[in-house]
């Protein structure tokens, strides 16, 4: 009896001191990979960092380190997507590094400032309505971003589907905002029934023709001669400069959404809504 005592006890002295080994040997290994993320951190390679700090699992830090390596990961990420004006894939990463606490570096500041470039890369695109939601989404006291938000809400006005009823003419203007907040607008009008240029066949073209809130100027006929084209009453008046006495040429309206396109026929739709044309 006293002997298979002495035999477990030495079995479980055993089994306790090739532990105490495993363990001291697991813990130099664990030791000698902390060391090497660590080396690997401070020459700034954060992926293999992040790499061999992930093959440690519970060992001092190494939880908070992973994080921190995934961060600035993350973070240079987001510096390359900068410098190539990617801010489709910046925002993303933005995003998650600023999802927590106060945010990784200047995260928080580099979100605005790539939120700001992204909208102001909208409206130079011409998409006015998702540029005017993503300045919604910054401070109006950021940066010039009220004053943006004003431009749009004037472009938008002006931006559309445009007829005149009693002289049949079609206009469509489209435009975009450029990098130093002016409008800038591109006007095509088919003049069906030769009101304006006497032969139905024919259009007008202005291009790049600059918004002034409520107005914009337009040498039509490339004459010298230029007209004011003014928004008042959702509706748009063609006059030629100076402006007197209301004495405006022509007069557009909003199209209908049943309408078709500049050149499509715009009869069917008119008589529809025989209240809708110029009075």
């Amino acid at each position: 009896m006293a002997r298979k005592k002495i035999i477990l006890i030495i079995s479980v002295f055993v089994v306790f001191v090739i532990s105490m080994i495993l363990f001291v040997l697991q813990q130099k290994e664990l030791s000698v990979k902390y060391n090497e993320a660590l080396a690997y951190a401070e020459k700034g390679d954060y992926e293999n960092a992040l790499d061999v700090i992930s093959q440690i699992g519970e060992y001092q830090d190494s939880e908070e380190l992973f994080t921190e390596y995934s961060n600035e990961i993350k973070y240079k990420k987001v510096k390359e997507y900068i410098e190539e004006n990617d801010y489709d894939s910046a925002l993303p990463l933005l995003t998650e590094l600023n999802s927590i606490g106060q945010g990784f570096k200047d995260s928080l500041d580099l979100q605005y400032q790539v939120e700001y470039k992204y909208a102001v890369n909208l409206e130079m695109n011409g998409k006015l309505e998702d540029a005017f939601i993503a300045f919604r989404n910054l401070p109006t006291a950021y940066m010039d971003v009220a004053d943006r938000l004003n431009e749009i809400t004037y472009a938008r006005k002006f931006i559309d589907k445009w007829y005149c009823k009693e002289h049949q003419i079609d206009m469509e203007i489209k435009g975009y905002i450029s990098e130093d907040n002016v409008t800038h607008l591109n006007v095509e009008i088919r003049d069906r029934n030769g009101f304006l240029l006497g032969d139905e066949t024919n259009k007008l073209y202005g291009n790049d023709l600059i918004l002034m809130e409520d107005r914009f100027v337009w040498d039509m006929f490339d004459n010298g001669v230029r007209y004011a084209v003014l928004l008042e009453d959702d509706k748009l008046k063609f006059a030629k400069q100076p402006v007197k006495d209301d004495d405006f040429i022509v007069s557009f309206v909003r199209k209908l959404n049943s309408y078709n396109e500049v050149d499509g026929n715009i009869n069917s739709a008119v008589d529809a809504d025989v209240d809708a044309g110029v009075k």
